[in-house]
């Protein structure tokens, strides 16, 4: 089954570096003779007050922004007892979905490890700081209390040659809520503008937006995406993508992941101009804490009336639904799968092994 397109974001942090080897050096020679600390050009240096600190414990990080599965970087097919399709499809989703969401985690980490340039106890701003080299633009980074353990932050770009405040535009934003007792733990939201990012440099080829939110406060993880048109502007093939994921890690490692995704059948019979049409798929994956899990799918629309010709006696069909379990090493122990027509009928079509091996009952995601 093909998914979504999948883009790298590795080319971000490479254009990245050269920015921050430059904070690190102090921007000349001659600086370099003269201080050998680690701030960047316009940095306030010793003539911040203290406080600002605590600005940057509020910002949510990778570690705790990052989905993950049991086993999750993957094993190798074995031959019911091969590695579970619907659980290694999980996997791939997870890792795509952590390349958007991590993006700018990994720019304001290297940011916020430096002083600002500027702080009066409610608003800290890194910069503005110029592009040099390849970059294709100057940036600011600002973060703004709003009372209590609350904060909303923005990383602003604007053209290389500029020198006008107005001309900076919004990339990334979010706010927060931290948490008193851990650092970089918090209830709060982020959004990412890849048009308006795209639009001030062109390598960054994708438009569209993400919306994140996300609760890292209580007790496990919960992280919801929403991608709202995403394209990749290098794929010929390529179709926005738009959908809400919902992550849910728990305290002991088990956890779900809910997501949707258009895609191919993938049935042999069903390739080439006859059946050309993708289908919506529809995930609800679930594991234990030492790996054992299910998926449940659902699949509509697309050419599944079309295959009404293939099934003679079956009503129109509206839904194929899929299931799968594996054990602790991620093999298949359960497979099953039927047809729904329009009348409320199911139709099975294949199953392997029991589903008395499965750790849970079918659950099936909801369909709209």
């Amino acid at each position: 089954m093909q998914l979504i397109n999948r883009k790298s974001m590795i080319w971000c942090l490479i254009l990245v570096m050269p920015l921050v080897f430059a904070w690190a050096c102090g921007g000349d020679d001659e600086a370099d003779d003269d201080d050998d600390d680690d701030t960047y050009p316009g940095s306030g240096d010793d003539d911040i007050p203290g406080g600002y600190e605590d600005f940057i414990g509020a910002l949510p990080d990778k570690e705790t922004m990052t989905l993950t599965l049991p086993g999750d970087e993957k094993i190798t097919p074995q031959a019911l007892g091969e590695l579970a399709e619907f659980y290694d499809d999980t996997v791939d989703m997870t890792r795509e979905t952590n390349e958007y969401i991590l993006w700018f985690l990994s720019i304001i980490d290297e940011i916020a490890s430096y002083p600002p340039t500027t702080f009066d106890g409610t608003t800290a701003v890194w910069g503005p700081v110029d592009g040099t080299g390849l970059e294709a633009h100057d940036w600011k980074f600002t973060m703004v209390s709003t009372g209590g353990d609350s904060y909303t932050y923005h990383l602003d770009w604007r053209p290389k040659n500029s020198n006008d405040d107005e001309d900076f535009i919004v990339v990334w934003d979010g706010n927060i809520e931290e948490s008193a007792d851990t650092e970089r733990r918090g209830i709060g939201t982020y959004d990412v503008d890849f048009d308006a990012a795209y639009a001030l440099d062109p390598t960054v080829n994708l438009s569209g937006g993400i919306e994140v939110a996300y609760d890292t406060l209580t007790t496990g993880r919960s992280i919801q995406i929403t991608y709202i048109n995403l394209l990749d502007l290098e794929e010929d093939d390529a179709q926005p993508v738009n959908g809400t994921y919902d992550y849910l890690e728990n305290a002991d490692g088990s956890g779900e992941f809910l997501f949707d995704v258009w895609a191919d059948v993938n049935f042999e019979e069903y390739h080439g101009a006859q059946y050309a049409d993708v289908e919506h798929f529809w995930f609800n994956t679930r594991w234990q804490t030492d790996g054992p899990g299910r998926c449940d799918v659902a699949v509509t629309d697309g050419d599944l009336p079309a295959m009404n010709d293939d099934y003679p006696g079956v009503p129109e069909i509206v839904q194929v639904n899929f299931s799968e379990c594996w054990d602790d090493g991620f093999l298949r122990v359960y497979y099953y799968d039927e047809l729904l027509d329009e009348e409320g009928g199911a139709w099975p079509l294949n199953q392997e092994g029991v589903e008395s091996s499965c750790v849970f009952d079918q659950q099936l995601p909801v369909v709209n």
